[in-house]
């Protein structure tokens, strides 16, 4: 969910006459950071991030002014951060520079619990689990210091030995393990509040 205030709903009601600007710029405010954070922290760039924003509050913009919905502020900042989450993961799925390689897919499969993709279309679910993690460390890589996630991706990602990855960051083996653990354990907690099956293209 978006970390976003709670919106007035009269506001958003008078966000649906298109004549009304001074509504819709404040209803643009209210949003356009929350999305920008989010994007920023599942691993986009600014110019990445600031695309979604202008397509989200686009899909709103036609929302708003298409038969009545029932509105309320939980509804709205629930269908924002799907229509956000659903572009994320299209940036993710799309990129290379967020591909995994083969070793530390296979790494990464051994921390995490499936997705729900079809049982019987395995490629399918392979490609979902990738992006959905390429997000999810990439969320766990926002929110700790770049030593401690850098310590772990020459560590746990990349497969180099304990010591050698001791030496390189000045620090004892017995740290670079403990960091390892407590990462995973991140990346767990996050992998839990992560859709686990394909995110449907939100209605608009």
């Amino acid at each position: 969910m978006l970390d976003a205030p709670t919106t007035n709903t009269g506001l958003v009601d008078a966000a649906r006459d298109p004549t009304d600007d001074a509504s819709w710029q404040k209803l643009y405010a209210t949003y356009r950071a929350p999305i920008l954070r989010h994007c920023a922290q599942s691993g986009l760039t600014p110019s990445e991030s600031e695309e979604i924003v202008q397509e989200v509050l686009a899909k709103l913009a036609r929302r708003l002014s298409n038969a009545a919905f029932p509105w309320s502020s939980a509804t709205l900042r629930g269908w924002l951060s799907q229509i956000t989450n659903h572009l994320i993961f299209d940036v993710h799925r799309l990129n290379r520079r967020h591909a995994f390689s083969p070793d530390a897919l296979a790494i990464i499969q051994q921390w995490l619990p499936p997705t729900l993709a079809p049982d019987g279309d395995t490629k399918a679910r392979e490609q979902l689990e990738a992006h959905l993690w390429s997000v999810c460390l990439a969320r766990v890589a926002h929110a700790v210091r770049p030593r401690q996630w850098q310590i772990f991706e020459c560590y746990a990602l990349q497969g180099n030995p304990a010591a050698e990855v001791a030496r390189r960051f000045n620090t004892s083996g017995l740290n670079v393990r403990l960091i390892r653990h407590r990462m995973i354990a991140r990346i767990r907690k996050e992998w839990s509040i992560l859709p686990a099956s394909p995110l449907p293209e939100p209605a608009e």
